[in-house]
């Protein structure tokens, strides 16, 4: 049996900055279609070197086989040229224990990662690493994430 899709996410890039935004419960089809929308912008990014922005400040969950098909995105992120990568949301959420915490144990990291509060402060250390891109902030909603989709 085939489930749909859950939660919901948004895609975009300026020049070296690709930004993903997801939101609500997920599953393995959400990831799988996501990673998908994922990839397809990061290969349309004509810089072989950008960084890469996770809003998961409202991600509330994940099933374990969402988690599994998520966690190969990363990987495939880096070969597409990704060689910066910020994660928004708190300590104490789903995306920091699932995401970034084994990255920032080491276990997974291969590019330089900070967890940052908010997508002003991921720009702001984006910037400061010389990637240009949302310079006047957010290019159109990426704070907004469509269900299923974006």
């Amino acid at each position: 049996m085939r489930f749909p899709a859950h939660g919901g996410y948004h895609v975009e890039s300026d020049r070296e900055i690709l930004v993903f935004v997801v939101v609500g419960a997920w599953n393995d089809i959400s990831a799988r279609e996501s990673n998908a929308r994922v990839i397809a912008e990061a290969e349309a990014i004509p810089s072989g070197r950008w960084g890469s922005i996770l809003d998961a400040s409202r991600l509330e969950g994940i099933t374990p086989e969402g988690v599994a098909e998520a966690r190969t995105l990363g990987p495939r992120l880096n070969n597409l040229g990704r060689s910066a990568a910020a994660y928004i949301h708190g300590e104490s959420s789903v995306a920091f224990e699932i995401f970034a915490k084994p990255i920032i144990a080491g276990r997974e990291q291969e590019v330089p990662v900070r967890v940052c509060r908010d997508r002003e402060e991921a720009l702001e250390w984006l910037h400061s690493l010389g990637y240009a891109g949302y310079e006047d902030g957010a290019k159109g909603q990426a704070g907004e994430a469509s269900t299923a989709g974006g």
